[in-house]
């Protein structure tokens, strides 16, 4: 038609160079989700860290209390400081039950974590084989 402009075909070096600026875009568009995705996890470690002591603060207040009760409770039947002692190795059981249930959470959080950190790092070694293969 006559006001239509034909573009003449381009060479290879400036499609070359357009396919590796897209691609250049492409992969550090792919780093800033990798560092929001990395910010995320370590924003909900933190949280969930935070949301464990203080639960620990509050059950650990808690059982000081009941234990008070039951020691007084107890010591109807036998002397305080046997009472005393059941009280306390309730405590010790109770406490390291909670230890290996707050450990493994953590590991789980970390483990998920890491496998962010390495899906990224996997990413970034894949993207360095392309630029080079494209050189």
């Amino acid at each position: 038609m006559a006001g239509e402009v034909h573009k003449q075909p381009q060479g290879i070096m400036p499609l070359f160079k357009k396919t590796l600026d897209e691609l250049t875009k492409l992969l550090n568009n792919h780093v800033q989700l990798l560092k929001i995705e990395i910010k995320d996890e370590i924003l909900s470690l933190c949280k969930s860290v935070v949301f464990i002591c203080l639960g620990l603060c509050l059950g650990f207040t808690g059982l000081i209390f009941f234990g008070l009760f039951l020691i007084f409770l107890l010591s109807v039947f036998v002397p305080i400081w046997v009472s005393a002692l059941i009280v306390t190795l309730i405590y010790w059981t109770i406490s390291a039950i909670f230890i290996l249930i707050i450990k493994s959470t953590l590991k789980q959080m970390i483990s998920g974590f890491n496998s962010v950190s390495e899906e990224g790092k996997t990413t970034a070694e894949e993207a360095s084989k392309w630029i080079l293969k494209l050189k």
